[in-house]
C-alpha cells in the first residue's frame, strides 16, 4: 500500500510541474480570441508591432530562480483581422502549470 501511495504522490507532483509544453497548450487556447479579449487578460503589451497585413503584440516576462539564474520569456501573438491567429514563444522561462 505505501508504495502505491510513494507511486501516486509522484505522479501528482510530476503532474503539477510547470512545462513548456503547457504553455503551448496555454497559447493555443487563445487562437482565434478578438484581440480586445486577449488584451483584457493579459494586459498592456510591454510592445506593439504594426504591419499592412499584421500586428504584432509582444508580452515580456522576466526574473530571478530560487537559484539565483534569470529566466525569462517572450510572447509574441501575431492578429490578423482583429483575431490571434499564431503566436511564437522565445526564452528560457515559458512555462505553465
Amino acid at each position: 500500500m505505501k508504495k502505491i501511495l510513494c507511486a501516486l504522490a509522484m505522479v501528482l507532483m510530476l503532474a503539477s510541474c510547470a512545462t513548456r509544453e503547457k504553455y503551448e497548450a496555454k497559447l493555443d487556447g487563445f487562437i482565434g480570441y478578438p484581440e480586445s479579449r486577449l488584451i483584457g487578460q493579459w494586459g498592456v503589451p510591454t510592445k506593439t508591432y504594426d504591419t499592412l497585413t499584421a500586428r504584432y503584440v509582444s508580452y515580456l516576462k522576466d526574473g530571478i530562480t530560487d537559484k539565483g539564474s534569470n529566466k525569462y520569456c517572450e510572447t509574441v501573438f501575431t492578429i490578423i483581422n482583429g483575431q490571434v491567429a499564431s503566436w511564437a514563444i522565445e526564452g528560457n522561462g515559458c512555462e505553465a502549470d
